[in-house]
């Protein structure tokens, strides 16, 4: 039952999501980009086009600090901490956290 549900709701709404894309010439071109690198899929192309507006206009550093893979250091007056992740888009990072996942099974 749940794959027939699956199968039912993905498939419109990835081709929605595709037709979406293709309609506008700045998300193509950003798309054909994204899906040149190796381990990037549809998937995560989709999430960084939809929820990083800001990919291409900004630069590396902020990009990375709104997805939230940056890393922070934790430093007060003299005291130097341990740098470390935190905040961003959390949407954006699970999907990445995922094709790095698969990435790292594919790329063994």
């Amino acid at each position: 039952m749940l794959k027939a549900i699956d199968k039912q709701t993905r498939r419109p709404l990835d081709r929605q999501i595709r037709q979406l894309v293709d309609a506008d010439d700045d998300f193509r071109h950003l798309d054909r980009l994204l899906r040149s690198v190796p381990g990037v899929g549809p998937t995560l192309a989709a999430t960084l086009l939809a929820d990083l507006r800001e990919l291409g206009d900004a630069d590396r550093r902020r990009v990375c600090a709104l997805a939230g893979v940056a890393p922070f250091a934790n430093e007060s007056g003299s005291t130097r901490g341990r740098r470390s992740i935190r905040g961003g888009r959390a949407d954006v990072r699970c999907v990445l956290y995922m094709a790095t996942l698969a990435a790292i099974r594919f790329n063994r």
